[in-house]
């Protein structure tokens, strides 16, 4: 499988224009099935085997991992930010085996969270967060690059969380996303 560099800048306008991209992956992190726009964006966190396969790297994974941990029933998927990309994370298995689906998007930059503003009266300070959050960062990462408290962001997301009616972060970033159907 041939991959191109993609250049980081450009790599949101390629998964806006692409929509959502997907990629399947074994239980040990081997991309089973992907479309190649979908690892270009994702190649920093990529590994490539002997026979040249791609495969998940191990922090990438585990973050994987752990948000798996937080889907309790059938269809219900979670969200993982990276590198300016948003993850849904959804388990999948059948007779075949078990395997993880990951669509992937770019974040979605201020400008593009007015809309979302309007829609959940959001504040100016809340969305810079809501950014943040969605580019995958910690409470104390956010509280860090917009030199606040952790408190303060932990405040913010509690706002984020009762104004979009979100039971946890996976939600959150689903109808931020617009993904209210798959919640």
């Amino acid at each position: 499988m041939q991959l191109e560099q993609v250049d980081p800048r450009t790599a949101p306008a390629v998964a806006r224009r692409s929509r959502s991209l997907l990629l399947l992956v074994d239980g040990d992190g081997r991309v089973v099935l992907g479309e190649n726009e979908a690892l270009q964006l994702l190649l920093r966190h990529l590994s490539f085997g002997p026979e040249g396969r791609a495969q998940l790297g191990s922090a990438l994974r585990e973050r994987i991992r752990e948000r798996l941990s937080t889907v309790h029933g059938p269809g219900e998927a979670a969200a993982l930010g990276i590198d300016h990309l948003v993850l849904r994370v959804i388990p999948m298995s059948g007779c075949i085996g078990s395997y993880t689906a990951l669509t992937v998007e770019a974040v979605r930059r201020r400008e593009d969270l007015v809309s979302q503003r309007a829609r959940y009266h959001l504040t100016r300070r809340e969305v810079d967060v809501l950014r943040l959050i969605l580019q995958g960062l910690t409470a104390a990462e956010v509280s860090e690059v917009l030199l606040i408290t952790k408190n303060t962001v932990t405040d913010y997301f509690k706002s984020l969380l009762h104004k979009t009616d979100s039971r946890n972060r996976s939600e959150m970033i689903a109808k931020i996303l617009g993904w209210e159907a798959a919640v």
